[in-house]
């Protein structure tokens, strides 16, 4: 390697986060531009659709750490199980056996 592209690669590399700062500087200074271009009825659509996403996000994640639980996914796939073999009680009939009715 060529003591230039060396250079290169340990200046990029000492100065990442300057340069990444910059980029997400020069990002927010761009979508800010654009922001002011468009009406409040575009901007509330806008803000509309990224709270969806941003449920849509979190509701994947969610989901992720379920499964991600071997012990929770286990009692959900023996709670399945029950279900497909009629194993199912009444709410009133649990509450009768436990003496709470």
């Amino acid at each position: 390697m060529s003591k230039i592209n060396r250079s290169l690669i340990t200046n990029f590399t000492k100065n990442r986060n300057k340069i990444k700062a910059s980029a997400m500087y020069c990002c927010k200074q761009k979508i800010l531009q654009l922001l002011s271009t468009i009406n409040s009825m575009q901007k509330q659509s806008i803000i509309k659709d990224l709270e969806e996403l941003k449920n849509k996000i979190e509701s994947i994640i969610e989901t992720l750490e379920i499964m991600g639980d071997d012990e929770l996914m286990d009692s959900i796939k023996k709670g399945v199980e029950e279900v497909r073999r009629g194993k199912l009680k009444d709410f009133d009939e649990l509450l009768n056996e436990s003496g709470n009715a």
